[in-house]
């Protein structure tokens, strides 16, 4: 009991940290496009197209794995899921602060 309960855990972990890998990349994806100015005539509209654009890397990616694990027929996927799973608070929090800092930057074009 004690063995299975351990390796609950370590399965729970495992998910939660590649999906903290993940949210990474989307984070650097979302701090390379912000800093390349996709700005147009509107000064917020980089920052609002890099966020969208990383969200979308993050979310592809996440279900690429998610299928990728549960077609690998692995015991116990939807434990290693639900660690995953866990690993959103982290990203929906990056969202958060990335959606403030986009929303901060102003609009209107500059005269």
């Amino acid at each position: 009991m004690a063995t299975e309960l351990r390796s609950g855990r370590s399965i729970i972990l495992r998910g939660f940290l590649v999906g903290l890998v993940i949210h990474l990349f989307a984070a650097g994806v979302y701090g390379a496009l912000t800093r390349s100015r996709l700005d147009g005539c509107d000064t917020g509209d980089g920052s609002a197209g890099a966020l969208g654009l990383a969200v979308v890397a993050d979310l592809v990616l996440l279900v690429l794995v998610v299928i990728t694990r549960i077609r690998s027929d692995r015991p116990l996927w939807a434990i290693w899921v639900a660690g995953l799973a866990g690993s959103l608070i982290v990203g929906v929090a990056m969202f958060a602060a990335a959606a403030g800092a986009a929303a901060g930057s102003g609009s209107g074009c500059p005269v």
